[in-house]
């Protein structure tokens, strides 16, 4: 299911955007949990990095949807953002702040339908996961994953090509989140991105970045049966 925040003050705006997520939803066989807020203030108050999608509009009571939107880049690198408006002129600037697209009011299902269908299609090849640690919520993509490392203290560490992320929680219930993706335990302390993965050595895993990990003996078999299959 897609998580969609629409940002808007007009309650007609709000519900012409809705009416086209239904008709889509209907016609593709998408879901989406739609969620709506009137400005942007109450939108970044409590933000936690939780959407897939934003619709915003930019003409907005406190804050323009303009700097809501790099406000919003501190936040969420990655969240898909589409700027929906009356107001062309600010249709360069939304490249500043890596916006998806940009369409204007009054918007026709056809264009709408045509920019979803583009960031649909970019959401399934960047798939995305939310970590929390100490009240920060971060948005990681994961294929930027190398590796997951458990640590002292139930607690794991997101080791990826944009820096290292803290999260609780066991590297089981990890491996269940990412396997379907690609990865595998090489120990009982690594949880290897396989994409990443140079070579195999004996009892050694050497990643593309130079990391070079351990394969302990019990997990070794299955490790390597990993590695071949994706591979094959």
């Amino acid at each position: 299911m897609l998580r969609v925040a629409i940002l808007d003050d007009e309650d007609s705006e709000v519900s012409a955007l809705s009416a086209h997520l239904d008709r889509f939803a209907s016609e593709r066989g998408e879901a989406f949990s739609t969620s709506v807020f009137h400005n942007a203030v109450s939108f970044l108050a409590d933000y936690k990095a939780d959407y897939d999608l934003i619709f915003m509009d930019i003409r907005m009571p406190y804050i323009s949807g303009m700097d809501a939107a790099k406000m919003l880049r501190e936040k969420d690198r990655d969240v898909a953002l589409i700027f929906v408006t009356s107001l062309a002129q600010y249709a360069v600037d939304s490249y500043k702040v890596e916006a998806s697209d940009y369409l204007l009011k009054p918007i026709s299902y056809t264009d709408f339908a045509l920019s979803l269908t583009r960031v649909l299609s970019k959401l399934n090849r960047d798939e995305t996961i939310v970590i929390s640690f100490k009240s920060e919520y971060n948005r990681i993509r994961v294929n930027d994953i190398y590796y997951v490392e458990t640590l002292p203290n139930h607690r794991v560490c997101y080791h990826t090509r944009v820096g290292d992320y803290m999260r609780l929680a066991s590297l089981r219930k990890v491996e269940g989140e990412l396997g379907p993706y690609g990865f595998a335990s090489c120990n009982q302390c690594y949880l290897v991105n396989l994409s990443y993965v140079e070579r195999v050595e004996g009892y050694l895993c050497l990643l593309r970045n130079g990391t070079t990990l351990q394969i302990s003996q019990p997990k070794k078999k299955s490790f390597f049966a990993a590695f071949s299959l994706k591979y094959r």
